[in-house]
């Protein structure tokens, strides 16, 4: 018993001596990484470059960093050259504690050359979307629109976010409830993966989003999120996988709903840059 007690300490002091002498990269003084703001590039095909980035997934040579909220300024225990590979986040759903990659944009990746600890490095990543995200369908509200109780605000407007025109669905003091949607319906490829509604609103009351899809002839209404009022223009990732990926359907439509909540007062929402993004 002794003897085995004397082999343990004997083998417990040659592993906090090995761990003693091992170096920390740079003698523990990181690189910093920051990181105040991105931009993302589009194509004429892919409409908008709108965009809600809210944070970066940071690997640096191959090792995980993790996840910043952004603007950051991102420690490194690397030095010479390093290479960042830079993944954009965003709040799934627009809710701030459902923090993503969002698997659309492509990654961005960057060659700090001949880094020195102590040092601070700026670097603004420019996304794209990847090449293997497909638009099932888009809708901007330059032309005529498709939508059913939709009108296209033209000119300097307030309620134009960008381009000449956006859509704006209006519920008067005289009505109870209304429902936009659509005409024209769209596929959405059935593949077990994501499909995200990608969108720029802004609203004076709350109003309702969902889906409504068709199936071997019938009908179903599928309710996804009630958004809150906004007074300037806001960008939101509504995460419809699950809805897509149970309904299975023949095509899709969306569909917003407003409701007068409070006698008299109307309910103003307008939409612009509507993306169906899925792989």
């Amino acid at each position: 018993m002794k003897k085995s007690l004397i082999y343990l300490a004997t083998a417990i002091g040659i592993l906090l001596t090995s761990h003693s002498c091992k170096k920390e990269p740079n003698g523990g003084v990181p690189i910093y990484l920051k990181i105040d703001s991105v931009s993302l590039n589009t194509t004429n095909t892919q409409g908008s470059a709108s965009q809600k980035i809210t944070d970066v997934w940071v690997t640096a040579n191959g090792k995980p960093i993790g996840a910043f909220q952004l603007p950051a300024k991102i420690p490194i225990l690397a030095s010479g050259d390093v290479r960042l590979i830079i993944s954009a986040g965003i709040k799934d759903n627009g809710i701030a504690n459902t923090r993503v990659e969002y698997p659309f944009y492509a990654i961005d990746e960057h060659l700090l050359s001949n880094a020195q600890s102590g040092e601070v490095y700026t670097y603004t990543p420019q996304f794209t979307y990847g090449d293997f995200a497909n638009f099932s369908y888009k809708e901007d509200f330059e032309a005529s629109n498709s939508f059913t109780k939709v009108n296209a605000v033209n000119g300097a407007s307030e309620d134009v976010f960008e381009g000449n025109s956006s859509g704006k669905i209006t519920l008067t003091s005289s009505d109870s409830i209304l429902t936009a949607y659509n005409t024209n319906g769209f596929t959405i490829p059935v593949t077990g993966r994501e499909v995200y509604l990608e969108m720029n609103y802004k609203c004076d009351n709350y109003f309702e989003m969902g889906l409504l899809s068709v199936k071997s002839g019938a009908l179903t209404e599928t309710y996804k999120i009630t958004l809150s009022p906004k007074t300037s223009w806001n960008k939101i990732y509504i995460n419809l996988s699950n809805e897509v990926g149970l309904l299975q359907a023949d095509s899709y439509r969306l569909y917003y709903r407003l409701v007068q909540f409070t006698a008299g007062s109307g309910v103003n929402v307008s939409i612009d840059n509507l993306k169906i993004v899925n792989y």
